[in-house]
């Protein structure tokens, strides 16, 4: 249009175009934070997927469809038929979204088949409660597994329902739902392998090893306040792009719930401590860079990086009227279950009180 080639550019053509390649875009993070997830289960227990061909048909299915989920930022946009918004939210996008819980359940899955192949098998979740959390490779994985599924995925799903987006389009809440995903899912599995790499690939060990085990932790579990207090005042109607949500000096001023200005102050400070996390994590790894010990070939670390397996060569399974393979986790996909139901019909029961009838 600057050289005069084109006269206009429609603006619903340019946001769709814009959202097919940008939205798309973002599934190379997700096939690779994934990817690294299956890494770390092989990495830190020995494990392996509990069936190779659903774990790769659930990779195809995001082949097929994940793109498709490009259209829930067009759910508001007009010129688009409600039959193409409803085909590629509801229905193309579920298959994407049943690759990812086919991945939440198989991944964690894994690790407790080793694990209880190990002998980790005294009720549900001794498999979990015995696992390395010390150590930043396993521990940030984990955390990046519930994060990017309770608060990226439940969230996600919401925000494609074509009613339900009507609720939190252009709020706060959006930006608070892709940190979930791409800085809980996809950043902190980054983080998570470094630990591993620097060791491993680069020959270092790692220094401050207190901080490399804490860091996780506080990237993690800040990031997971700081998501839901984002996503708690979209809900309120913050909204996305405006630089003032006080509206000072406006003309219209609208005044925010007091629940909407305290949320939005948590989320300052949960965004310090995250940083704060993040310069930790930079001090360690370029620190080991830098500083660590040279490991010499074949010489183990003293400290915690890198990983032994842990997992016996055989994995043992049980199937059938023996018992689940894995119990703990299907536990937690129910859990996952119940709070995915509760959290569609909190927002269903939103959105019904937007208008009164009579």
């Amino acid at each position: 249009m600057s050289i005069g080639l084109v006269k206009e550019v429609d603006p619903l053509v340019y946001r769709t175009i814009w959202w097919a390649f940008g939205h798309s875009s973002q599934q190379i993070n997700v096939a690779a934070h994934i990817s690294i997830w299956y890494a770390v289960a092989a990495i830190a227990f020995g494990a392996k997927p509990m069936s190779e061909r659903v774990s790769r048909g659930a990779f195809l299915l995001y082949i097929l469809f994940l793109q498709l989920a490009s259209a829930h930022h067009l759910l508001a946009d007009p010129g688009l038929s409600t039959n193409w918004k409803v085909v590629n939210t509801s229905y193309f996008m579920y298959f994407a979204v049943l690759a990812s819980m086919i991945h939440g359940l198989t991944i964690p899955g894994a690790m407790e088949v080793a694990q209880r192949a190990k002998g980790f098998n005294k009720g549900l979740f001794e498999w979990l409660r015995k696992a390395p959390w010390g150590n930043p490779v396993f521990s940030g994985v984990f955390i990046s597994i519930i994060g990017f599924g309770f608060l990226g995925g439940i969230s996600g799903v919401m925000m494609g329902t074509e009613q339900l987006n009507m609720i939190i389009h252009n709020t706060i809440y959006v930006p608070g739902h892709f940190h979930a995903t791409v800085v809980i899912g996809t950043t902190l599995s980054f983080m998570s392998l470094t630990y591993f790499l620097i060791p491993v690939l680069f020959r270092r060990e790692m220094i401050s090893p207190s901080l490399a085990k804490l860091q996780p932790y506080l990237f993690g579990l800040s990031m997971y306040f700081f998501c839901l207090v984002m996503m708690g005042a979209g809900t309120l109607g913050v909204s996305r792009r405006h630089w003032d949500m006080a509206f000072n000096g406006a003309a219209l001023a609208y005044e925010w719930p007091g629940a909407a200005y305290l949320m939005m102050g948590l989320v300052g400070i949960a965004g310090i401590a995250a940083i704060v996390g993040g310069a930790i994590y930079i001090y360690v790894t370029v620190g080991s860079l830098l500083w660590g010990r040279k490991l010499d070939a074949g010489a183990p670390s003293a400290k915690f990086t890198p990983i032994p397996l842990t997992a016996p060569t055989v994995t043992a399974q049980t199937y059938g009227s023996a018992g689940f393979a894995a119990p703990g986790t299907f536990m937690l996909a129910m859990v996952f279950l119940v709070s995915f139901i509760l959290y569609y019909f909190i927002n269903w029961k939103y959105l019904s009180q937007l208008w009164g009838l009579s």
